[in-house]
């Protein structure tokens, strides 16, 4: 009897894993973004150059030449 939960064990888990590998390869597949924040397109970015640490406030600010 041992051998054979063992075996539904066994099965359960690579049934589970199949799963899960099947649902990451279509989320890689798929134009969707993973992170809700990605969605958003009104997010504006610029190149703020080479960052300095600000070693008072603890914040990086672009670097005064």
């Amino acid at each position: 009897m041992p051998p054979l939960i063992a075996a539904a064990l066994i099965g359960a888990g690579l049934y589970v894993g199949a799963r899960v590998i099947r649902e990451i390869a279509s989320l890689v597949a798929s134009d969707k973004p993973v992170h809700p924040a990605a969605a958003d397109s009104k997010v504006a970015t610029r190149d703020l150059g080479h960052l300095e640490l600000d070693p008072t406030t603890g914040v990086y600010r672009p670097k005064q030449d």
